[in-house]
């Protein structure tokens, strides 16, 4: 069998960290990162748009895609809620959210970082 490089093999152990603590000392954050964090901790849904307007990034979508690197793809979830727009007209904008697991990874990494 012949093994690409760089390929992971079940004997090769995985680069991410197993626990929380150990994340908080290894994670560093931007400060786009800290501020979306910090809205992302202090309420409970965050429209998109609101999330890049707070954090100070347009690309909400690749600010959160960093996030998800760094703490984990289920660290912050992402659904939509039922609206109309400016038209009336009815349409379904997304929101971002923090996961329980997501909010623990956080409150640590925050308070490691203050």
């Amino acid at each position: 069998m012949i093994e690409k490089k760089g390929t992971p093999t079940a004997s090769s152990k995985s680069t991410f960290p197993d626990k929380v603590d150990s994340m908080a000392k290894t994670t560093k954050l931007s400060n786009r990162q800290r501020r979306a964090l910090a809205a992302l901790l202090e309420r409970s849904r965050v429209p998109c748009r609101e999330l890049g307007l707070l954090a100070g990034q347009n690309n909400f979508a690749e600010l959160c895609a960093s996030l998800r690197r760094k703490l984990g793809v289920d660290a912050i979830a992402t659904g939509s809620f039922d609206s109309l727009d400016r038209d009336g007209k009815p349409c379904k904008p997304g929101f971002y959210e923090l996961t329980p697991q997501g909010r623990a990874q956080v409150a640590e990494l925050m308070k490691e970082a203050i």
